[in-house]
């Protein structure tokens, strides 16, 4: 004789599912399966990081001010590449985290039916979107297109691709890209002929736009004659920018397709805020 029992836990972004199977004729088994999400690890890691970013700006700064000022290139080169590890990091975070949301939410309609969102969403709207993942295979798609086809199968209006969240996001993925496919070019500050335009387009991203949108404070390591990327673009500003802008985006995917957005979403960046935090 076999008893069969099913005890889920849906209070949080990391669903559990534990199933408990006595079969009386031979022993007693214990068999357990874990539903984890890890989009809260990624934008977690986006706001912590860019919170040692924001660190190392202050000891930089506060650094200058009690040496001398030809100590500065020295004192700049002590900070840099972690913090420029640190600005990477929270970048490559905030998109994984989209990535991983998306991927998440097509998930739970397939293997989770009774997760937060599943349960918020109609059969129809279900239907639909586990064909797009079990049928069509749509995993491999861009991150935004996924996203979109979920509004589009619901029947919700489209983002609106010319304004914030969305814009900020193209923005972001771009700058993502142009990193985890690095193509150096050659930066020319100054010459008797026109410089190539490398604040203008870098690897075919359009930094001069994000420049003049002055979505965010530049970094203070570099001076205003320094390229526009990578030295003044990759600063804490950028960092912080990519993990809100992240979090805004997915909330209004969620307000739109017409469900709750989990409450965890408004707390990633206060938890990742903490006095502890360790840094050099």
């Amino acid at each position: 004789m076999t008893n069969e029992n099913t005890c889920s836990d849906n209070n949080s972004e990391n669903s559990h599912v534990i199933t408990f199977i006595s079969d009386m004729s031979l022993k007693s088994h214990l068999v357990f399966s874990q539903w984890s999400n890890y989009s809260p690890v990624h934008i977690y890691s986006a706001f912590y990081f860019a919170n040692m970013s924001k660190h190392l700006e202050e000891k930089y700064q506060t650094e200058c001010v009690t040496r001398q000022q030809k100590d500065k290139i020295t004192i700049k080169d002590k900070y840099v590449n972690q913090h420029r590890a640190c600005v990477t990091s929270a970048i490559f975070a905030s998109v994984a985290f989209l990535e991983a949301t998306i991927n998440e939410l097509f998930s739970e309609i397939v293997e989770f039916p009774d997760g937060y969102y599943a349960n918020q969403l109609d059969s129809d709207t279900k239907s639909k979107m586990k064909k797009l993942w079990t049928e069509e295979d749509i995993s491999y798609e861009r991150t935004l297109e996924k996203f979109h086809k979920v509004l589009s199968v619901a029947g919700k209006q489209a983002l609106d691709k010319g304004s914030s969240p969305y814009q900020d996001i193209n923005f972001l993925i771009k700058i993502r890209n142009v990193l985890m496919h690095y193509k150096p070019q050659m930066i020319i500050q100054s010459s008797d002929f026109e410089p190539i335009p490398i604040t203008k387009k870098f690897n075919e991203l359009n930094f001069h736009a994000l420049e003049s949108a002055n979505k965010f404070p530049q970094n203070p390591l570099f001076e205003e004659y320094s390229p526009y990327f990578p030295d003044r673009c990759l600063g804490y500003g950028c960092a912080q920018w990519a993990a809100n802008s992240s979090v805004k985006f997915v909330k209004k995917f969620y307000n739109t397709l017409g469900v709750e957005p989990h409450p965890a979403l408004d707390t990633y960046g206060n938890i990742a805020d903490f006095s502890g935090i360790i840094c050099p």
